[in-house]
């Protein structure tokens, strides 16, 4: 992963700063923890980086579902009901597929 700013601007120091005093704002504010939820996944991520295209693709989807995971939802859709029958039929399908068996918890998780 490349840094966020580029050290090639002409303002890179001054928003450098600007970038780690908001994030610094940011992880302090978090009540009950070293690290805000944010940072684990973007450290694992960024240090998955330097090892294997395979591992650091791993790690980046990951990283990319659990910082989706902490933005918050509402629930103003469908019913409990018709939640559970579409992740049913969607399971379903998923099984018939050949690849589909090594895939179907973790999109199980993902559904729910």
């Amino acid at each position: 992963m490349r840094e966020p700013i580029n050290g090639m601007t002409n303002n890179y120091h001054k928003n450098t700063w600007n970038l780690f005093t908001l994030y610094l704002e940011y992880i302090l504010g978090t009540p009950d923890s070293y690290w805000n939820p944010c940072a684990y996944h973007l450290y694992n991520a960024r240090e998955a980086s330097g090892t294997t295209r395979e591992a650091f693709a791993a790690a980046l989807s990951i990283a990319v579902e659990g910082i989706a995971n902490l933005l918050p939802t509402t629930d103003a859709g469908p019913s409990k009901t018709e939640k559970k029958h579409v992740i049913s039929a969607l399971l379903d399908h998923l099984r018939e597929m050949p690849e589909g068996k090594a895939f179907e918890q973790r999109v199980a998780g993902l559904l729910k």
